[in-house]
């Protein structure tokens, strides 16, 4: 049989099947009514609909007093099934209906929203964040409308990698010991580390995320610079702390200066984090990082992993494993935090 005819056999038994599938015995077609009934139909999603566990969050109204941040219900989530949204996104009304329908829908109870991204901008007008903002979204309308629907909102914070304060205050940039700023190779700026006025403008930023209502703070980008040439980066406020010891004192004031506003704190940090003994040379790891936070987040990415991690030929083929792998091995550094 020629590969013509096979194909065309394929494809006619194909058709018959979809028609089987949408036709009654009438013979005419019927389709779903609604893309829930489709989804069940075509057994896309089971037929109990796990629905999301209802949370607590404060109540919204600016300004807030110390007094009532102190004691604002504040959100116990002992099982976070949370989504990403970017600040564009939070902005669309129309994107936010279907996300809030998905949440309902798949169990969904957490969102995290960016609040500062890696652009360095910050995604609302905020007194913090000075002439960085960008009007992307209301922020008391959106945790509104999460509150209503009990979602749990995490506010997304990029902390070093920040190339709009660099390049608009380059005194608080890293440096390039050639000249200028130093750019990654994506061409972007970082700031230094090491300048105080860099965690000051940072936990600014989050404690009026806080006030504003959201539950956590989710520091990201909490390192040094990478995926670049490293080795022609200046600190210009270099002391003669460690990195690792730089990005441990950074959390810790977060936390000293946000924890009694009744917020959670929690940080992203590079997958391989969870199974080093070091700090990857950009000033993270697990044990130090988890005693200042509530919630680390690694970003355990398989396709990040080199060919033989974990004993895997290919980690990125296996990512079940591998992220199992590397979990465990987290599991055992913080296991006594």
């Amino acid at each position: 049989m020629s590969g013509a005819a096979r194909g065309s056999i394929i494809l006619i038994g194909l058709a018959l099947i979809f028609l089987f599938l949408v036709s009654t015995p009438s013979g005419g077609a019927v389709f779903p009514k609604n893309r829930m009934e489709w989804m069940e139909r075509f057994r896309i999603m089971p037929k109990t609909i796990r629905r999301p566990t209802l949370v607590e969050i404060p109540d919204l109204s600016l300004p807030v007093a110390q007094e009532q941040l102190q004691t604002s219900r504040r959100i116990v989530a002992p099982e976070v099934r949370g989504v990403y949204l970017t600040s564009w996104k939070a902005g669309n009304s129309h994107f936010v209906d279907e996300l809030l329908r998905f949440a309902e829908m798949a169990g969904i109870n957490a969102v995290v929203v960016d609040v500062k991204d890696d652009s360095g901008h910050v995604s609302y007008i905020s007194e913090a964040g000075g002439p960085a903002s960008l009007v992307k979204f209301d922020p008391r309308k959106l945790l509104e409308r999460f509150r209503e629907k009990g979602i749990y909102p995490i506010a997304r914070i990029v902390v070093f990698k920040d190339p709009f304060l660099a390049k608009h205050c380059p005194e608080l940039a890293v440096k390039n010991i050639r000249g200028g700023l130093w750019q990654d190779r994506k061409g972007l700026y970082w700031v230094d580390p090491y300048n105080a006025r860099v965690w000051d403008y940072n936990i600014a930023i989050a404690k009026e995320a806080a006030r504003l209502g959201f539950a956590e703070i989710q520091f990201d980008y909490v390192r040094f610079t990478s995926d670049g040439p490293i080795a022609e980066c200046r600190y210009p406020s270099q002391d003669g702390r460690t990195k690792t010891e730089v990005i441990r004192g950074f959390l810790e004031q977060a936390g000293r200066e946000l924890r009694p506003l009744g917020v959670k704190i929690s940080a992203d940090v590079f997958g391989l984090t969870c199974s080093v003994t070091d700090d990857l040379g950009i000033g993270q790891r697990l044990e130090e990082i988890g005693a200042e936070v509530d919630v680390i987040c690694p970003m355990v990415y398989p396709s990040h992993f080199y060919a033989g991690q974990y004993q895997i030929a290919d980690p990125d083929r296996a990512p079940y494993q591998t992220v199992r792998r590397s979990l465990e091995d987290a599991k055992k550094t913080v296991g006594g935090l």
